[in-house]
């Protein structure tokens, strides 16, 4: 059992009964990034690095630029989007399968094993080559999160390789040793690319800048050519001598830049869901391998060391496919394979898809073949989970066999992948809809409510401060009274009265009969089974005030960010401490098993006694304490001062 306290005020003191382990939850109140966007904690020089390569990425280039002379597209954003996420453009590879000898030739002399569907003006547009019996469409692969896949290693990808599937489980999973082509004498394992043949981002851009763009580099330096073997620079189509991209050359460093400094898609509710649990027990995470940690590597950019990332893939080869054998001779494949052979990967070998990102997907499946806004979401999952065969059958089969609501809440977790923190409507945009809704997500919250986007620290509730960061997002943040909350949570939850509706607390309105006074407690860690009185004293938050000389009439005490799991055990008081006078003590918690009374007024008169008054019913649901506004007064003569404290 454990719990949180942040930001407790004038004079708290909190002490945690017996047996409460006391603990103070990781703060993780930002908002994640959107996919695209730069990774969080980037320097203001990889920054500008990135946002370099942003511009790069987005370039068109032309025949001056050493376009062609065949070629797919004419950016990388053509195929991948302004964002470097998954597009609905397609490729086309080919070749040739000989059954008899169980070889395949991916016809490079004829222009494979990738057909470029456009060209230079005046020149060849290549077609399928008629030698070619294996043609297989390719859906464009997102680059978000790349240089966080690129940063894994090796050990942490070969851990979850089975290839003989000793464990029986029917899934193996292999790991396809490539080599960069930036370092061709160092195995490494293989992760980018639908067969997993290229194991960094700088291989994966120069290999599509020549494939995709005809861009010839030092790494790839020949040309393509419409069904012809590559060459060198050929004419009037293509201009440019090769290499067209010189090794210091900003294009390429650039979107390696951009690539391997975006952020992965978000994921929310961040808590988790029922659904992810199910996911896991019918075996779909045998592949679709929940979370990966960075190493801590100095090599790396402090961004990129030390991640742990949710990207549901093993980043295996594994065989998602069966062929079946007509009676004419004609052999069909069934499920997830292309029949293409790439250095290791087998004709039915598919590397495993990272699903993050998913619900933002216009198209599933390596061939496009699921169109999700024809669809649906719901029923573009079940297609895919249909096809899933070969090593996939047994969690297709489970998926099929489970209850109809334990097959929704599936849907409903995978429908999280990608979604944005606070896209309360979810309709992949956080704006004023969004905005105006958080305000009545405060409280307790499940990770099946859509209000659980807003939970950003994890723990069930949205509260003041995670609301108060979606007012940063806006740029509506205003804190008159210095309290950390934006003044708009403070007015909806009444930590602060706006009595003519102008949006700004009463007491940032200093009155000629009023001065206020602002001050900020601390919180911390409840210390376990600790009571007043005992030798380690309990958690306190206390506020001096000194040289005023005149009276404090109003105390406003904020309570924010508190969680505990027994709140009757859980004791809280409120001591009015003056020099030379008996401290007066407001108990407002207690260790009779009663729920909390957590709004009331408090009067505290210059004679000690202590009075309470009016509670208004309002309790705990005995696993969270509730926001809430205390009031101290005392009705003196002369001018008002006001302590405001959270």
């Amino acid at each position: 059992m454990k719990s949180k306290a942040v930001r407790l005020g004038i004079m708290l003191a909190i002490a945690a009964s017996a047996g409460l382990t006391p603990s103070i939850l990781a703060d993780q109140r930002e908002l994640q990034p959107r996919g695209g966007d730069p990774l969080a904690a980037l320097t203001p020089a990889e920054l500008e690095r990135f946002n370099a390569g942003r511009l790069a990425y987005l370039s068109v280039k032309t025949i001056q630029d050493g376009l062609g002379p065949v070629f797919n597209a004419t950016s990388c954003a053509t195929c991948h989007g302004t964002r470097g996420g998954d597009g609905t453009t397609t490729v086309t590879q080919f070749g040739f399968y000989d059954r008899n000898t169980d070889t395949f030739d991916d016809l490079a002399d004829e222009g494979g094993p990738v057909r470029q569907v456009d060209a230079n003006a005046g020149c060849t547009i290549e077609e399928v080559p008629a030698s070619a019996n294996v043609v297989a469409t390719r859906r464009t692969i997102g680059t978000m999160g790349f240089g966080l896949v690129e940063a894994l290693l090796d050990a942490d990808l070969l851990a979850n390789a089975d290839p003989m599937d000793a464990d029986g489980d029917g899934v193996s999973g292999h790991a396809h040793v490539v080599r960069a082509l930036e370092d061709p004498d160092t195995d490494r394992i293989g992760r980018f690319g639908w067969k997993s043949q290229l194991p960094s981002v700088m291989s994966f851009s120069a290999d599509a800048a020549r494939n995709e763009l005809g861009l010839t580099n030092h790494l790839v330096p020949t040309e393509n050519q419409a069904n012809g073997p590559a060459v060198e620079s050929n004419g009037e189509c293509d201009v440019i001598p090769d290499p067209e991209l010189s090794p210091g050359d900003d294009f390429l460093n650039a979107v390696v830049d951009f690539q391997r400094l975006m952020a992965p898609p978000p994921q929310a509710p961040r808590s988790g869901m029922f659904g992810e649990i199910i996911f896991d027990s019918i075996g779909c995470t045998k592949c679709h391998t929940h979370r990966f940690t960075t190493p801590d590597d100095p090599a790396l950019e402090a961004a990129l060391r030390n991640v742990t990332i949710q990207p549901y893939s093993d980043f295996l080869l594994h065989e998602l496919a069966e062929e079946i054998e007509h009676g004419d001779g004609t052999v069909e494949i069934i499920g997830v394979g292309d029949g293409i052979v790439a250095g290791d990967a087998g004709r039915l070998e598919i590397r495993t898809p990272a699903l993050w990102g998913l619900r933002n997907r216009p198209r599933f499946m390596h061939d496009a073949s699921i169109d999700v806004g024809l669809l649906g979401f719901e029923e573009a999952v079940r297609q895919a989970i249909a096809n899933h065969h070969g090593e996939g059958t047994n969690a297709r089969e489970n998926f099929n066999n489970l209850d109809g609501t334990f097959q929704t809440a599936v849907i409903q977790f995978l429908d999280s992948l990608g979604r944005q923190d606070f896209d309360i409507d979810g309709d992949n945009n956080v704006d004023s809809n969004d905005f105006a809704l958080a305000f009545d997500c405060l409280g307790v919250v499940t990770p099946e409510d859509d209000c659980g986007t807003g939970d950003l620290d994890a723990n069930r509730i949205v509260d003041s401060l995670e609301l108060s960061r979606l007012c940063e997002e806006f740029e509506v943040f205003e804190d008159c009274n210095e309290n950390r909350i934006a003044d708009l949570v403070d007015i909806e939850l009444g930590f602060s009265i706006d009595t003519n509706g102008n949006s700004i607390p009463d007491e940032c309105e200093t009155t000629c009969s009023a001065s206020i006074i602002r001050v900020v407690g601390q919180g911390g860690t409840i210390p376990d089974g600790i009571k007043p009185g005992d030798a380690t004293p309990p958690l306190e938050s206390i506020i001096t005030i000194s040289g005023e000389t005149n009276p404090i009439t109003n105390v406003r005490l904020t309570l924010t960010g508190a969680y505990h799991t027994w709140t009757d055990q859980l004791e809280i008081s409120l001591t009015h401490r003056r020099p030379g006078l008996p401290d007066t003590v407001a108990w407002l918690g207690r260790e009779d098993g009663q729920n909390w009374d957590l709004v009331g007024t408090y009067l505290f008169a210059d004679d000690g006694t202590f009075e309470l008054d009016d509670i208004n019913n309002l309790h705990a649901d005995g696993r969270s304490m509730r926001e809430a506004v205390y009031t101290l007064t005392t009705q003196l003569d002369g001018d008002e001062e006001e302590d405001t404290d959270n």
